[in-house]
């Protein structure tokens, strides 16, 4: 789980860096911009916020700094517009802000978002990080006669819609799109794994117990996720040489 403790001007706030769409320099002050919509104001410079983001345990790549004033999510660029000199951060489907940029800052981000998706391979109903730009997770989601190889950082799992996509996309109609996600963290070569959830019309349960949307999930191998009419399990991929 990747927290991280950020100091206000009347306390210190506890906040899971899945939750943070992009963070804005003000002078010595930061401003934090959360999914939900809440603001808070820090008492650290925008440096010191990137510095905590980049912390051993937390899942390093999934920030950028932007120039001096800005440090954006990579999950959710959704839209760069040079012409209107702007960046739209949306999930796709509930939550959507629009950020004013300069120019050279959005070609910046674009050249960056550019290179980031050709080190992503495209086959089938999944998208999978090259093997050389990730750690090697030897675990993966399974469902009916289908599986997918996790990878290290977040792993989408929803309906399949090739307009709002995800990692596992899956023909379910009572599985909402881009639902939840697995987070896989490595620390001292050791995996760890997390389920949350992100959004549902349905009862998600893990192991038989209800999942509440924003709840995270320590997970185990072995462990099984049903969502819609899907029943996920998360399983160990077996080398070669053990088959």
């Amino acid at each position: 789980m990747s927290k991280i403790f950020f100091n206000t001007r009347d306390e210190m706030t506890c906040i899971d860096d899945h939750l943070i769409a992009y963070c804005k320099a003000s002078g010595n002050y930061s401003s934090v911009k959360l999914i939900t919509g809440k603001e808070l104001i820090l008492t650290q410079t925008l440096s010191k916020v990137m510095k905590m983001l980049e912390e051993p345990g937390k899942v390093n790549g999934r920030f950028i700094r932007v120039g001096r004033s800005f440090i954006v999510n990579q999950d959710f660029i959704h839209k760069i517009n040079l012409l209107k000199q702007m960046l739209i951060l949306s999930d796709g489907v509930g939550w959507s802000f629009e950020v004013k940029m300069t120019k050279s800052n959005l070609k910046f981000l674009q050249s960056e978002m550019i290179n980031r998706s050709k080190k992503v391979s495209i086959s089938g109903k999944s998208t999978t990080p090259n093997s050389q730009s990730v750690l090697e997770v030897k675990t993966q989601l399974t469902w009916g006669e289908e599986s997918f190889p996790l990878h290290s950082g977040q792993n989408w799992i929803g309906r399949t819609d090739w307009e709002i996509t995800s990692d596992v996309m899956v023909d379910d109609e009572f599985l909402s799109r881009r639902s939840a996600f697995i987070e896989v963290n490595e620390t001292d070569d050791v995996f760890t794994y997390s389920f949350v959830l992100q959004r549902t019309t349905n009862k998600v349960l893990i192991n038989d117990k209800s999942v509440k949307v924003g709840e995270r999930v320590n997970l185990e191998i072995g462990d099984k996720i049903s969502m819609g009419n899907t029943l996920f399990e998360l399983k160990p991929i077996e080398s070669e040489s053990g088959k």
